[in-house]
């Protein structure tokens, strides 16, 4: 479906309950397409799986990733009280 309207923010829940992959270019494809999406101050973010060292490599690829796309990206660690850690990533237009 065709979106005509910008966003100020899309949030990306990449953890399906099991353990990640390293990005693929058909998720590089998603997140360009998705940040034409933002407005010139619209934010990407990204909750992430932090809790091993993979998910921890994969977090600083879509970080790579979107700087090399001009985007301008920010990472937070989280730890919940039910033992989840995750990243939340955010990446954010230059203009």
């Amino acid at each position: 479906k065709k979106i005509k309207a910008p966003y100020d923010a899309i949030v990306i829940d990449i953890f399906n309950g099991k353990s990640s992959r390293k990005i693929q270019s058909r998720e590089e494809k998603v997140i360009t397409q998705l940040a034409k999406l933002i407005t010139p101050k619209g934010v990407l973010i990204f909750n992430w799986p932090g809790n091993t060292k993979k998910t921890k490599q994969e977090a600083n690829e879509i970080i790579q990733f979107c700087k090399n796309n001009t985007l301008t990206v920010h990472k937070a660690y989280s730890h919940d009280p039910r033992g989840y850690k995750n990243f939340v990533i955010t990446a954010t237009r230059n203009y």
